[in-house]
């Protein structure tokens, strides 16, 4: 195995494992479950038959169209790329832009005649060639004249997903701290210290509701830290929801908890003990959450962003810049597979993702 792909293993593996120590107090359900058998497609830009009309719009979206003049909905379209060929791909670089390609051309020609008949109906409309779907402010017209649209799959309410509330800290935890942390020994990251394994060369992400990058135990590890030349955060952070804007922030504390349980820390240095499973590691990070909820578009905009990291406004997006790893520390109930194309995109990009058990 090449050196990096086993630093990316181990740091992987960590990392999970750090997750469900640090997170044992809070139980999250993965959103998905994915198997290497289902993570890149086999078939060429498949498209399921066309179901009715009637069938597509879902009966919740209907529901609220009867009462309301518009209302905010996910089209989603059935075609979807084969991605076997840049998932074959060495060079990490290319991989990443091969797959992107697929993905715009796939949406771009299953899209094209939707976004006609939003303009026309005077609506508006975010569309995404990361997952094959648009999210859209309209009303009962639109919908019904986009679900007579070949290739669209389902028009539904658009979704949020929700992060578990931490608990209360609690004397046992606290008596447990030490050096090194409990759930960093109880892992055997500590082992992997010993033999100069601390996360170098690897970049890890997360999708959450932000980072505190002025953080001491984080500062040094993020990758926009420009030292003496100060903070540069094109490439490096993304926030779909606004909240923060071009200066990473955390509303909520949960992404830079999370973030602490990834790269926490200095290595040998002055901040002992670290707290995380990787601090030689260095960090990114979008905003998919806006609070305690995490909104569809959110996470469709952080999920795309990871594969493609672009400038704050959105702009020249480089996939040489995604991370190696990505964290998601949200979820839903079993059965939903809502991020799985997402899992499937990252993973023939060749990025490694990881979510709270």
């Amino acid at each position: 195995m090449k050196p990096k792909l086993r630093f990316m293993a181990v740091v992987a593996v960590a990392l999970l494992a750090g997750q469900v120590a640090a997170m044992a107090a809070v139980p999250e359900r993965p959103l998905i479950a994915a198997s290497s058998q289902d993570v890149i497609p086999s078939s060429a830009d498949t498209t399921a038959s066309q179901p009715n009309p009637a069938d597509i719009i879902d009966g919740k979206l209907r529901a609220e169209l009867e009462v309301e003049e518009t209302a905010r909905f996910v089209v989603e379209f059935a075609a979807r790329p084969d991605l076997t060929k840049a998932a074959a791909l060495d060079d990490f670089t290319a991989r990443g832009q091969a797959v992107i390609d697929a993905l715009q051309k796939t949406a771009k020609r299953s899209q094209g005649d939707a976004m006609q008949i939003v303009a026309t109906e005077g609506a508006t409309a975010d569309a995404f060639w990361f997952r094959n779907v648009m999210i859209v402010e309209g009303g009962k017209t639109l919908v019904e004249r986009l679900s007579r649209l070949p290739g669209v799959k389902e028009i539904r309410p658009e979704r949020i997903y929700p992060l578990v509330r931490p608990v209360a800290r609690g004397v046992a935890v606290a008596v447990a701290a030490g050096d090194p942390e409990w759930g960093v020994a109880r892992i055997g990251a500590d082992q992997a210290w010993a033999e100069g394994i601390l996360g170098g060369g690897v970049v890890v992400a997360n999708v959450d509701t932000g980072v505190d990058y002025t953080h001491p135990a984080l500062a040094s590890q993020y990758r926009g830290n420009a030292g003496g030349a100060g903070f540069v955060h094109d490439y490096n952070w993304w926030d779909p929801t606004g909240v923060c804007g071009g200066v990473p922030c955390d509303n909520v504390e949960h992404g830079t908890h999370t973030m602490g349980t990834m790269v926490g820390g200095d290595g040998p240095g002055p901040l002992t003990p670290d707290i995380g499973v990787a601090p030689g590691a260095q960090w990114i990070a979008a905003k998919g959450c806006e609070d305690f909820g995490c909104s569809e578009q959110a996470l469709l905009s952080s999920g795309q962003w990871i594969l493609a990291p672009t400038d704050l406004n959105g702009e020249n997006p480089d996939p040489a810049m995604r991370p190696d790893i990505v964290n998601n520390s949200w979820g839903g109930g079993p059965g939903d597979t809502f991020y799985l194309e997402t899992v499937q995109n990252w993973r023939a990009a060749g990025i490694i993702p990881v979510f709270a058990a």
